[in-house]
């Protein structure tokens, strides 16, 4: 989910700030692989006048007016039943090695052992046995590479492989596919038939890469038989099917996607019992571990009177712990999510400062600040800014003196580089649209990959992973992997594409459909359309990235990956951050409802 960047709304020039301004994003930087080049130069952008023509520092201030929380004092004030909790524990624990025997068990048919690893993972309880799986995986890849071209599998059990193995990171032919089109090149028309493979074939294309037509004609194939038949013809798969089409799994929030195929898994044929019973249960046990850990966020948020203080500000607890679920939901990440949290309520609180508060000169100030990074320049600053630049600085040292007692302190500055890059973006950004420029879609896309925010989620989200040892992981980031660029252009482009007149009408910086209507010439009608496929296709290029061999482990690849499927699943219908009614439903069944057993 994307941080919309700055509204600046007069010109301001100050001299100190040059060595500052020299820091900012070089947009001549590019990344092998990546679809965008640098080209174009910018130009001269009419924003409304309404904003340019304010003389007061009162009238230029671009006030959004965000709708307040749902939740009020609820996640602050729920009462934790702890008794429940060890009841939920004590029978997850007995059941695990159950579980795990049923994985180590040999089998002749290694398809039995992959559909139980699929099952787990869709059920949300393959973090339990992640040393298993990767070992029977890796063997089965590894030892057994045509196992598919060797057996009559059908195809849903095929697809259902196919995307197993990619989903892990191994780069599985999409040849498997060929023995069911025909001699005209095309999918048989048999396959209609066969709702649950078209269903299964439908999921495994959105693990496609780039120039494998075969996947995008199955796609296209599978797509329109769903779409148009399916439901009706196969009323007992219609709740699976919408959802599907709706929110493919690959593309959906693990956390979420869990949930519901637990309700898919239990209407199907012929359950598991004793998996079904494990996944009900490890549900409502996280649950309330993450209802513990958003009780103690929201909790800060009171305490920091952030309300009262700095009223223009989003109040989002819930929806900024749902994004940190959304990144990492297993239990012993609990660490991790509240570094996630506290980082992205800083990047919303600076975010709405500079979009819906601050002036062109305390614009300025507060980048200038953050850019020194030191508590003395405070006094810099107008009263409102003090407490976030406080908050700021308090924050980082938090992190430094809890990751000093397990030696991890070094990774800290990594994440103040990583805000201090996002706020050189938002900056840059800022001199165009103070400057009234377009600048050319290749330098919006580039720099407004980082503005989104998901470099320094990335970064700050590796902060205390216990199997991160060193610095390699976190030097890797600071590279701008090819991945992080491709990630953040697909948050970009949805962003852009989802709220671009809304935020036109508020005086803000030019959107990529306007950089790409400037650059090459076309309509804005067009421009939409090439940039709605662009995003499709940053997906097999975010796909690609995590094919093996990787330079780091798939897991770490994995919570990128993360990040895009909660930009996807938030931004579906609208900016579900700033509208969070469009998330309720999910946050309820996140936090508050657990599943009925």
């Amino acid at each position: 989910m994307a941080l919309s960047p700055a509204v600046l709304q007069s010109k301001f020039h100050n001299q100190n700030l040059l060595p500052f301004l020299n820091k900012v994003p070089s947009t001549n930087l590019g990344c092998d692989g990546f679809p965008f080049s640098f080209k174009a130069k910018s130009s001269t952008y009419k924003a409304p006048q309404a904003c340019l023509e304010s003389k007061s520092p009162q009238e230029v201030r671009p006030l959004a007016n965000f709708p307040p929380s749902l939740w009020g004092n609820r996640f602050s004030s729920i009462n934790i039943n702890h008794s429940e909790f060890e009841t939920y524990d004590t029978q997850v624990k007995l059941l695990t090695p159950k579980i795990r025997n049923m994985l180590v068990t040999s089998t002749s048919d290694v398809m039995d052992k992959i559909i139980l690893i699929d099952t787990l993972c869709r059920l949300g309880v393959s973090y339990h046995f992640e040393d298993v799986i990767e070992e029977e995986l890796n063997q089965i890849f590894n030892k057994q590479p045509h196992f598919l071209d060797e057996n009559e599998y059908d195809l849903y059990t095929v697809s259902l492989a196919f995307r197993a193995f990619r989903q892990h990171g191994f780069k599985m032919s999409c040849d498997v596919f060929n023995k069911f089109k025909d001699s005209d090149g095309k999918f048989k028309s048999s396959l209609l038939s066969d709702v649950k493979g078209m269903l299964s074939l439908y999921e495994a294309t959105h693990l496609s890469l780039p120039g494998e037509d075969i996947l995008d004609q199955a796609l296209a194939f599978t797509k329109q038989y769903l779409e148009s038949s399916a439901v009706e013809s196969f009323p007992n798969l219609g709740s699976h099917i919408i959802n599907a089409l709706e929110q493919p799994f690959h593309n959906g929030v693990p956390r979420l996607e869990a949930r519901k195929f637990i309700d898919f898994y239990e209407a199907g044929e012929s359950p598991n019992q004793t998996l079904l019973e494990f996944a009900k249960l490890d549900y409502n046990r996280v649950q309330l571990l993450h209802q513990q850990e958003l009780n103690h966020f929201s909790k800060r948020w009171k305490e920091l009177n952030i309300a009262s203080e700095i009223p223009y500000a989003r109040d989002r607890m819930a929806e900024i712990f749902f994004w940190a679920v959304a990144t990492y939901y297993e239990p012993h990440y609990a660490h991790v999510r509240m570094i996630i949290a506290k980082v992205v309520l800083l990047i919303s609180l600076v975010d709405d400062t500079i979009d819906a508060y601050a002036t062109i000169d305390e614009t300025h100030r507060l980048a200038a600040a953050i850019e020194r990074w030191d508590m003395s320049c405070v006094d810099e600053l107008p009263d409102y800014m003090k407490i976030i630049y406080k908050l700021l600085l308090d924050t980082f040292n938090e992190f430094e003196n809890d990751l000093k007692e397990r030696k991890e302190s070094y990774s800290v500055k990594f994440g103040r580089e990583a805000f201090q890059e996002l706020v050189r973006g938002y900056y840059l950004e800022a001199l165009w649209r103070d400057e009234g420029k377009v600048p050319s879609f290749d330098e919006y896309i580039y720099n407004g990959s980082m503005t989104t925010g998901l470099p320094l989620v990335t970064t700050v989200s590796y902060m205390g992973v216990e199997k991160i040892k060193g610095t390699e992981e976190f030097e890797w980031l600071q590279t701008n992997p090819k991945l992080n660029h491709v990630s953040g252009a697909f948050i970009r482009l949805v962003n852009d594409l989802t709220f671009h007149k809304t935020e036109q009408e508020r005086g803000h910086v030019a959107s990529c459909i306007d950089c790409y209507v400037k650059q090459y010439g076309v309509s804005k009608e067009e421009a939409v359309k090439v940039l709605q496929k662009m995003a499709t296709d940053c997906w097999k290029e975010i796909n690609e990235e995590i094919m093996r061999p990787t330079q780091v482990s798939v897991d770490l690849l994995m919570r990128v990956v993360n990040l895009v499927r909660f930009t996807d699943v938030s931004y579906k219908y609208g900016d579900g951050y700033t509208d969070s009614q469009q998330l309720k439903q999910f946050v309820k069944g996140l936090f508050v409802d657990p599943i009925f057993i």
